[in-house]
């Protein structure tokens, strides 16, 4: 078991020593799983234990900061502040970790100032979360868009409570940053689109020469299925309009890229394999309805003569099964 199992079952058997001992443990082997120890600390609150489970948290903010580890410290610092009855008194010490871990960002400034953390009657926990919910949106961070596809902010406003995207067909579109969050979708170091910005010629080189291989650097780098409105979007800017059909027929090609649904509601979704994505199709196969099982068929026979030798055969038994269910169950005798 790993440490988050093994400190639930001693705090459910009240092994509060055993549990320090293996919370200092785990501190000396890696401090990184923050979650795990803050969950570790919220059970012992629950079986009573504040006064151990504030020490074993401090121990950890301690130890992150020798590290300097200053987001996972930051993290349980506010996690103290929001379990303390008087989070102001951690005030030095929350700035001091906020500013070393966004402290970098262009409008780190602008965004400390506007949000007045230093004022003595607010909450530092509050006023750091909102500093950090506005500079997720700070000058080049790069989101993706429904309609739009990929952009980048050009302009953080916190006093009017808006970010400036560029799009390929649309230029500073302001996006409220209370619904930033629900329209916006993060493009993390390594995403595909964020080439689109660094060597847009390259990635377009890229996207249409190895139309199956581009796709599957989509589906990998959104880590999720999409539907093919998801997809068109995504390649806005990088795909030419007049070629989308052509490069859409291409891309669907891939052998370890798998379609689930029919119609406009259809998802893709990567497998790592060949042979992966045609055991999915096989399960979801196996699933569907008989209206279902169809369209599957027709879409993926092209998988390989075993996968459409599977469908074939399913298919005709399941008509023989419906045939004899359905047949009279007795015939006048000549």
């Amino acid at each position: 078991m790993g440490f988050r199992e093994d400190a639930n079952a001693l705090i459910e058997k009240k092994k509060f020593d055993e549990l320090e001992t293996l919370w200092m443990g785990a501190l000396e082997r890696d401090p990184s799983d923050v979650e795990a120890f803050l969950a570790a600390a919220k059970s012992l609150r629950k079986a009573e234990q504040r006064t151990q489970s504030d020490t074993l948290l401090g121990l950890l903010a301690d130890t992150l900061k020798e590290q300097k580890r200053w987001a996972e410290r930051l993290h349980v610092l506010k996690e103290v502040g929001r379990l303390s009855k008087h989070p102001a008194a951690l005030r030095p010490q929350i700035e001091e970790a906020l500013r070393k871990s966004v402290g970098t960002h262009k409008n780190f400034a602008r965004a400390f100032d506007f949000a007045k953390f230093n004022d003595p009657a607010s909450n530092p926990v509050e006023r750091a979360e909102k500093i950090e919910s506005w500079l997720a949106y700070d000058e080049g961070e790069m989101f993706f868009m429904a309609g739009r596809g990929a952009g980048i902010v050009t302009e953080l406003n916190p006093e009017l409570g808006i970010a400036r995207l560029d799009f390929e067909k649309e230029k500073r579109l302001a996006v409220p940053l209370g619904a930033a969050g629900k329209y916006l979708t993060p493009l993390p170091p390594g995403h595909v689109l964020r080439d689109k910005f660094s060597d847009p010629a390259r990635l377009r080189t890229e996207a249409m020469s190895k139309q199956a291989d581009f796709f599957a650097r989509i589906l990998q780098s959104f880590k999720r299925p999409m539907t093919m409105g998801e997809v068109r979007d995504a390649v806005i800017g990088i795909v030419p309009e007049e070629k989308w059909t052509s490069w859409w027929t291409a891309a669907r090609k891939n052998p370890q890229i798998v379609v689930s649904g029919s119609g406009a509601k259809a998802t893709y979704s990567w497998n790592a394999s060949a042979d992966g994505a045609a055991n999915t199709v096989r399960r979801d196969f196996d699933k569907a309805d008989a209206k279902t099982k169809l369209d599957l068929a027709r879409k993926h026979s092209s998988r390989g003569k075993e996968l459409a030798d599977y469908f074939s055969q399913s298919l005709a038994n399941e008509a023989a099964e419906a045939a004899t269910r359905y047949s009279p169950r007795g015939t006048a005798s000549k």
